[in-house]
């Protein structure tokens, strides 16, 4: 298991590291297939421990008990966590790409903190698919998993290679999140429901490739307020094209 911390390995077993009861929780709920569970035996016997063990026999996967403290070897967080999940990955490809719907599209983000935050903001606003371009730091890895709290496990996560990730081939209308874009309050059509929001690299954003399928827009905010986070940016754009969709306007 703790070869899986390895990138290259991990990637080249397609398995994925799911830690901690909420994103093990998650994974179990999912389509995902679970190949085992390993838990500590302090927390075998908590009321959160028998929850995650009933689902996990519901799902006929296997599990193991270590001692407390085996599995700190294989976290790579500051404070281990007691249990541990073996998923594999899915693997969509390009093809798989939904042709409708509301996409968010991550272009070269480096943090996988923010790409898993940014995933679990899509799930909760239930957005189709999340697209991502070549160079974006890994959505299976550890980091992003756990950001993400499980919601890798519920969403089609499509790899759609480099530049425009194939959208000047969809039907969708694109957007482009850009501190220097237009007020997303201030766009009339902004909304719908087959629309890709396109969220670009920490430091320079969107490629020159996306930057050209379609509008920037931005959030509005108040005087002396640089600019935002790019995973708290990207769920607010979001948030607003989600509702424009449901009410008819921004």
């Amino acid at each position: 298991m703790e070869r899986l911390k390895r990138p290259r390995l991990r990637k080249r077993e397609g398995l994925v590291l799911a830690e901690g009861p909420r994103v093990v929780t998650e994974a179990l709920r999912s389509d995902a297939a679970v190949r085992g569970l390993w838990v500590e035996a302090a927390v075998e016997h908590t009321p959160q421990g028998h929850s995650v063990l009933a689902a996990a026999a519901g799902k006929g996967v296997e599990v193991h008990v270590v001692e407390d403290g085996a599995l700190g070897a294989v976290s790579d967080t500051e404070s281990p966590q007691a249990m541990i999940a073996i998923v594999e990955e899915p693997s969509p490809s390009p093809a798989d790409r939904q042709h409708g719907g509301r996409i968010l599209l991550l272009d070269g983000l480096q943090d996988p903190g923010n790409v898993g935050t940014l995933i679990r903001t899509a799930w909760a606003l239930d957005l189709t698919q999340v697209w991502t371009t070549r160079g974006c730091s890994d959505p299976w890895g550890s980091k992003a998993v756990r950001a993400s709290a499980g919601a890798v496990f519920h969403l089609d996560i499509v790899g759609v290679g480099e530049a425009d990730g194939g959208l000047a081939e969809t039907q969708h209308r694109v957007w482009v999140a850009d501190a220097a874009g237009t007020p997303i309050t201030h766009v009339p059509d902004a909304g719908g429901t087959d629309w890709v929001l396109a969220v670009g690299n920490e430091g320079a954003g969107v490629s020159a490739a996306v930057r050209s399928l379609g509008p920037g827009v931005s959030i509005p905010m108040s005087k002396g307020a640089d600019s935002l986070n790019v995973a708290v940016a990207g769920s607010i754009l979001m948030y607003v094209l989600v509702q424009a969709g449901r009410d008819g306007d921004v």
